[in-house]
């Protein structure tokens, strides 16, 4: 659970982060973990402990994006396994 501590810190940016991995019902050690990154990371830069650079900011949202797409396709197979 967020402290008031970490609320306030939480830039625009960050708070983007994590609600997008939040939607994507992703981890952040996932998140991390596809990053090359140690989950702690990640979590210092959600909670706005670790500033978050523009280009950080891409490569977190595409690793987002990506572990969304490989979700999608293991269900899509899965899917179709059991109809076959």
């Amino acid at each position: 659970m967020s402290t008031i501590h970490e609320n306030r810190n939480r830039t625009p940016l960050a708070q983007r982060v994590l609600a997008a991995r939040r939607a994507a019902g992703l981890r952040q050690d996932e998140v991390a973990r596809h990053l090359g990154w140690v989950p702690s990371r990640l979590s210092a830069i959600e909670t706005g402990q670790k500033p978050l650079t523009p280009r950080n900011y891409h490569r977190i949202m595409l690793a987002i994006l990506e572990l969304q797409e490989l979700q999608t396709e293991r269900f899509r197979a899965a899917m179709e396994n059991d109809y076959q």
